[in-house]
């Protein structure tokens, strides 16, 4: 228990909130007088940068990743939000775009004649403020695509056809022009939807079974069974779909060829659609340069 009265101890920590640095006082406690080394007991710092900006109006950076969910949404954001030196990535490994609000500035900007110049002025940036998107594939493009990695027997290709009816094209509406190189290098004709469509239905229906070598209804020993399978009388070499590559995006056509795979007791039929790969990239490839044209954000294109 200290000898102090409450008077004196006020006294002292008035003399320690005097400054920092270390001070001698003289306190009359009681009735002797006493003497005092007063010594700061250490300083902390801490760094409260991000609660401030946080209650700033202008803050000294903006932080935050969003995720957004259509073009449309990352396109209002980054009008929204842009500044000059907000720049845009589009990132070709995973289909991805990103804007970067508080990119560095340039450290070479173009003059009058398009040549560059140091930019004095450029300052490094946080970095730390952007919006994203990846794009996801459409459901009927994945769906050809599932069809096309394996033959399929006639009850599946019937059912597809059936359920992307609406996805097949007439012939003369062929717009692409690398569908039309591929039709005049292999010198093919597309069918129309109702070719296609009569044709799925009746693509290796097996029409009468047997068993044994003269017809009978019933096995007889080692005799063998017989299916006989009625094919079409006309396959189509090709046919023409429009689906879109990315979800809400504009619906872009591929080509199908159809090709019988003859097995010992049915047929399979393979869907081949040439240029996915290329389709995919050149899709992903429009939809970063529209976001780059409408935003006026400079686009950089990144692995």
């Amino acid at each position: 228990m200290t000898d102090l009265t409450p008077e004196t101890l006020e006294k002292i920590a008035e003399f320690a909130n005097r400054g920092a640095f270390a001070h001698k006082e003289l306190v009359a406690a009681n009735s002797w007088p006493r003497h005092f080394l007063v010594v700061p007991d250490g300083t902390t710092a801490q760094d409260i940068t991000a609660e401030m900006d946080a209650r700033l109006v202008f803050p000294v950076a903006r932080r935050g990743s969003l995720t957004l969910a259509s073009v449309d949404s990352l396109i209002a954001m980054a009008l929204r939000m842009r500044e000059p030196s907000s720049v845009l990535f589009a990132e070709t490994t995973t289909l991805s775009l990103r804007v970067v609000f508080d990119f560095h500035d340039a450290v070479n900007l173009p003059g009058p004649d398009g040549a560059l110049s140091p930019n004095p002025a450029a300052l490094p940036a946080h970095g730390a403020f952007t919006a994203g998107l990846a794009l996801r594939t459409a459901p009927q493009f994945d769906l050809w695509l599932k069809a096309s990695l394996q033959p399929l027997p006639q009850p599946a290709l019937a059912a597809l056809i059936e359920e992307r009816a609406l996805d097949l094209q007439l012939p003369e509406t062929v717009a692409d022009p690398a569908v039309r190189a591929i039709l005049d290098r292999l010198g093919i004709s597309l069918a129309s939807p109702a070719d296609v469509i009569a044709f799925a239905r009746r693509a290796g229906v097996i029409v009468r079974e047997t068993f044994g070598q003269t017809g009978e209804t019933e096995p007889e020993g080692e005799s063998s069974y017989l299916r006989t399978v009625e094919l079409p009388r006309a396959v189509p070499s090709a046919f023409l779909i429009a689906v879109p590559v990315f979800e809400n995006d504009a619906a872009y056509q591929f080509l199908v060829r159809v090709r019988m795979v003859r097995e010992e007791k049915s047929v399979l039929w393979s869907l081949i659609l040439p240029r996915l790969d290329e389709a995919r990239k050149d899709a992903f490839r429009v939809t970063a340069e529209r976001v780059a044209k409408e935003t006026g954000l400079p686009l950089f294109v990144t692995a």
